[in-house]
């Protein structure tokens, strides 16, 4: 239902280029024929909700119409704007009735010649609406586009063949109202994507616009400038048009638009459009030092038709424009990254992910970069995500993808090696710290004797090898390379961390916020001096020393590192400060040290829950670890 309700709403935004057919699969569905069902199996639909869009989008479940018919409209426009609004094939015909026989024909003309079409179909439909049955899903008792007949026909189109036709009858039973039949044609491809050529209701389209507008979020990092949004409007109607065009509601900022052939800016004016004919409409918002972001209306109304289209261009002032995919499920690890951006001074939005429907190329388009993150999922990118980031990076965009998971699900996929610049990967080799790489633009210095996992089968850190254009940014305790940053031949920027964020505890602000910078400006943020070289784990000073887990039952590990070979003191003590254990009182080599405590005093007797502190002393320094023992 809830996906119905989206269509009809899309029904309402496209009119006449908007074509709507419900193939019914339900034993009980009266509606369910063994040519639906056919369809119905070609896309390995089920009984779930399932939308496919020009048959490449694939949306598989439903949320609120609020949700759904954003995201049916991004692709509809991607895949409008990918064809400039036109098809390479003309499908005329449509459907006749004699007696109790409906016919649907469909006359097809290859009109770009050089072009061949030879794995295609062409699908005929007979769509009846109005139709009253009591009482389907969510007791609805008035059903429409439902498809009473689709056959399909294979058709090859080419320059030696450029016309062809196809057509289908089929008797009319009683319980059918001829009055409420209308016909559809698509011509497809037979297999692969699928994906659709042309499509017609055989219905002429008097009035129609459209507005285009690739990016809508543009972003002025310093404040104090222009975001300009670059669009064009299209009369594809078969009659001229005047269309309204107003700025609307604004973003507080000053708002106006500039019409291809006119230098004046304006608030509101009317712009006449020939059949066919486009006109460039520029939009600019002029901005002040206030840090914030601000959404505004852009409306165009058709001076011959109900038709309105609302666009809402979004500009991020005084930040880069940043989205955070939040891919975690129902874990709440989100807020690492909402935290770091508010420390380091960026603006966001959030998209929570979930399943196969993620956002799309359109609504990525614009954004500075894409932070994604998936915590501990082991299922991580599909491959329609995988494809939408690979459109969205080639258009000038940068990633972050923080993930203990995608390696399991898409280690042989050639987005892991191009994209991501991971040579050869090995699975789940964890990581108990973290160290920078010396000289490295966005880790330089930083080190993590102790990362926190909230149990050992979470640390499922992955080793990951560098390509030629990529380059390790953290080590663990064995010297494995776990994270890298990437730049490929056309100047993408990506990187892959395989640590999840909160593993770095209070540290995780500074290495989510160093990442940032790198991606968006190809170099190390200030106050990082990058060296020359690259260092295996240093030495970090014992004040660095940290425990995990942390509260703990029944043990913890005490984690320290060491500059050089020296003596070494290393005690429990309770609140009071008062001695509970010894645990290290003798030389240790440089380099990572763990030393386990398991709750129990010098006796062997075990302590009660509370609070305890490790304190080590050596001839370098001094450090001190608070631990908290629960029962």
């Amino acid at each position: 239902m809830r996906a119905r309700c989206a269509l009809s709403e899309l029904d309402e935004v496209y009119g006449p280029l908007f074509i709507h057919a419900d193939s019914h699969l339900s034993e009980i569905d009266p509606f369910t024929t063994p040519e639906t069902e056919a369809r119905a199996a070609r896309f390995g639909v089920t009984g779930v909700p399932e939308v496919d869009v020009d048959g490449v989008h694939e949306f598989i479940g439903a949320s609120i119409c609020d949700v759904m018919v954003p995201a049916y409209d991004e692709v509809i426009q991607e895949q409008l704007l990918a064809s400039d609004y036109l098809s390479p094939v003309d499908i005329t015909g449509g459907l006749s009735i004699d007696g109790s026989t409906a016919t649907v024909t469909a006359d097809l003309a290859l009109v770009d010649p050089g072009l061949t079409f030879d794995a295609h179909q062409v699908t005929l439909f007979l769509i009846e609406n109005d139709i009253s049955w009591c009482c389907g899903y969510g007791d609805v008792d008035t059903w429409n586009h439902v498809t009473r007949m689709v056959r399909s026909t294979p058709v090859t189109l080419s320059d030696a063949n450029p016309t062809q036709q196809v057509v289908e009858s089929v008797t009319i039973p009683a319980d059918w109202n001829v009055a409420n039949l209308h016909a559809a044609a698509v011509y497809e491809e037979i297999s692969g994507g699928r994906a659709i050529v042309q499509a017609t209701d055989f219905e002429p389209v008097p009035y129609y616009f459209v507005a285009e507008f690739p990016d809508l979020i543009e972003s002025v990092p310093a404040g104090n400038g222009t975001a300009l949004f670059e669009g064009v409007i299209r009369n594809v109607a078969e009659n001229g048009d005047v269309i309204q065009v107003t700025t609307g509601v604004g973003t507080g900022w000053p708002a106006e638009f500039q019409v291809e052939g006119d230098a004046t800016w304006y608030t509101s004016t009317t712009l006449p459009l020939a059949a066919g004919e486009s006109k460039g409409v520029n939009v600019r918002v002029q901005t002040d030092g206030d840090v914030r972001i601000g959404a505004q209306d852009l409306l165009f109304e058709s001076s011959s038709s109900a038709q309105v289209r609302s666009l809402h261009p979004r500009v991020f002032n005084g930040s880069d424009a940043i989205l955070l995919v939040d891919d975690d499920g129902p874990q709440p690890l989100e807020q690492v990254f909402v935290d770091a951006f508010d420390a380091n001074g960026y603006l966001f939005d959030m998209f929570s992910e979930g399943g196969d429907f993620g956002p799309t190329a359109p609504a990525l388009r614009g954004y500075d970069a894409v932070v994604w993150h998936t915590a501990y999922f082991v299922s991580a990118l599909s491959a329609n995500h995988i494809a939408t980031l690979e459109s969205y990076l080639e258009s000038g965009g940068g990633l972050f993808l923080s993930s203990m998971g995608y390696l399991s699900s898409n280690g042989t996929h050639p987005f892991t090696t191009e994209y991501l610049g991971v040579d050869t990967y090995t699975n789940d080799v964890a990581a108990l710290d973290a160290y920078g790489v010396d000289g490295d633009p966005i880790t330089n210095g930083m080190a993590f004797p102790g990362l926190y996992f909230p149990g050992p089968s979470a640390n499922r850190v992955d080793e990951v090898n560098p390509t030629e254009t990529a380059s390790t940014i953290f080590r663990n305790e064995n010297g494995l390379s776990v994270a890298l940053r990437n730049t490929t031949p056309s100047g993408v920027r990506t990187v892959f961390n395989t640590i999840e964020m909160d593993a770095f505890e209070s540290g995780a602000s500074d290495v989510i916020g160093n990442t940032l910078y790198w991606i968006l400006n190809g170099e190390a943020p200030a106050g990082i001096d990058p060296g020359d070289g690259e260092a295996v784990p240093g030495a970090v000073g014992v004040a660095s020393m940290t425990a995990s887990p942390n509260p703990f039952s029944p043990s913890t590990e005490i984690r320290f590192v060491l500059a050089a070979e020296e003596q070494v003191s290393l005690v429990l003590v309770d609140a009071g400060g008062r001695r509970v254990r010894a645990l290290v009182d003798g030389v240790l080599g440089a380099g990572p040290h763990h030393v386990s405590w398991d709750g129990t005093d010098d006796a062997g007797g075990s302590m009660p829950a509370g609070v305890y502190f490790a304190r080590m002393r050596s001839e370098s320094g001094e450090g001190e670890a608070k631990v908290v023992r629960t029962r």
